[in-house]
């Protein structure tokens, strides 16, 4: 959560002696930021809650071919897991459509901060419980799965997911989360650039 606390530390910065860009133009550009980190913030709250919507109608209807209980459990968990980590990014999306780029710099500025610091802890706990949750699940359903692969090839499959999972753990989520800082930081910036050209 470095990244984070440097927006915190962006809030309380003292504002910057150059040149004031036109006022219409930084707000224009805060709106579009704005919409498109509540675009993609909709799309993987759709699409998450879709697809585990989707995995539990095909496992109600023929089971996806599973035919232990423990398999069955298994891809229930993780419909539920998918369901409920898109229900958690739509109501991101729904507290970044609460912020008003009608307020004054000011108070944007902290409808910003109170969004992120929100954001932050959904981060600090969601994050790690639905990656060690959705492969404690996976783990579970490849118990049947691979049931009829050599140790060799179960061997190669453990070594390819787990380098899989931690490539999506520790290199795109991080950039995930980077472009959203960055976007964050923008917005900042811009805000209290209007602050001062309003002060001017």
């Amino acid at each position: 959560m470095a990244d984070f606390d440097q927006i915190q530390l962006l809030w309380n910065k003292q504002g910057s002696t150059a040149r004031v860009p036109d006022v219409s133009w930084l707000q224009k550009e805060n709106k579009t930021t704005k919409g498109k980190m509540l675009q993609q913030v909709l799309f993987r709250g759709v699409v998450l809650s879709a697809t585990g919507t989707v995995i539990f109608f095909f496992l109600l209807k023929n089971g996806f071919g599973v035919k232990s209980y423990l398999s069955q459990v298994a891809v229930a968990g993780l419909s539920i897991l998918v369901f409920m980590q898109g229900l958690v990014e739509l109501y991101v999306a729904i507290l970044l459509a609460k912020i008003d780029e009608l307020q004054n710099p000011t108070e944007h500025i902290y409808s910003w901060k109170n969004h992120f610091q929100v954001r932050s802890r959904i981060l600090m706990v969601s994050g790690p419980v639905y990656f060690i949750s959705f492969n404690a699940l996976m783990v579970l359903f490849f118990v049947e799965a691979l049931h009829d692969f050599t140790i060799w090839e179960r061997v190669a499959f453990g070594v390819g997911y787990t380098a899989w999972i931690l490539y999506g753990w520790f290199v795109v989520r991080k950039r995930t989360i980077q472009k959203e800082v960055q976007r964050i930081r923008l917005t900042i910036e811009n805000l209290q650039k209007i602050s001062m050209a309003l002060k001017a």
